[in-house]
């Protein structure tokens, strides 16, 4: 486990829901609440600064920083349903890898605009914003069409391995092929010379004169 925290990467935020009330009578709930959530930030930043392998993704930010009439429901406390899925789907666009995104369009950027385009629809503002998002629409497509670029290329390359590890593979198939020939090569020579020597000798046995003996005249009947 401990081997695993080091290296998986981790999403750090700060809760923007303020606090209602609180137990410290010297101040009251907003005192207390902008203390808290300040001690809370600069504790994750220091925590951020020691450990390369987490960050931050700035939910309390977004949701302090946004207008009211877009973030809150009426009590000023609980966030709207609809900005919760305009800040989760933002958070999974920002966070995850091109290629989780291309595998779940669904949490892409462009739908991320086009929450806030409906956000804003409602309050009347979507004429405003539509020629932001439909440039930020362009950056969408060339953001895609990269992705699958490199996609295309990663796949491409994969494929040159594989050639060129078979063509390897072919390569020393045939330098054994090469070799087991020669070693034949070598053993029929050997082969040869050997019987080339038998040969030899069985002549040599042939045409031997016997020591011991000794060649008669032949005379003929007729003769004398």
């Amino acid at each position: 486990m401990a081997r695993a925290a080091k290296v998986a990467k981790t999403a750090l935020g700060i809760s923007p829901i303020p606090y209602l009330a609180t137990f410290d009578p010297s101040c009251g709930a907003i005192a207390n609440n902008c203390y808290s959530k300040s001690v809370q930030r600069a504790a994750v930043e220091a925590f951020i600064a020691y450990h390369d392998n987490v960050g931050y993704f700035p939910s309390y930010e977004i949701v302090t920083q946004s207008d009211n009439k877009i973030v809150w429901e009426e009590d000023l406390r609980y966030i709207k349903s609809e900005f919760l899925e305009y800040l989760m789907a933002y958070a999974l666009s920002a966070l995850l890898s091109d290629e989780l995104l291309a595998e779940h369009p669904e949490i892409s950027v462009k739908s991320v605009d086009m929450k806030v385009l409906n956000m804003f629809s409602d309050l009347g503002l979507d004429g405003f914003f539509r020629t932001y998002f439909k440039a930020a629409e362009e950056v969408e497509d060339a953001r895609v069409a990269l992705i699958k670029a490199r996609e295309n290329v990663r796949t491409a390359r994969d494929k040159a391995r594989n050639v060129v590890a078979e063509a390897n593979e072919m390569v020393q198939l045939s330098r054994a092929e090469v070799e087991a020939l020669l070693n034949e090569r070598e053993r029929l020579v050997e082969e040869k010379n050997q019987l080339y020597v038998e040969k030899s000798k069985l002549e040599m046995e042939r045409t031997k004169i016997p020591v011991s003996g000794r060649l008669e005249p032949t005379i003929s009947k007729t003769g004398r």
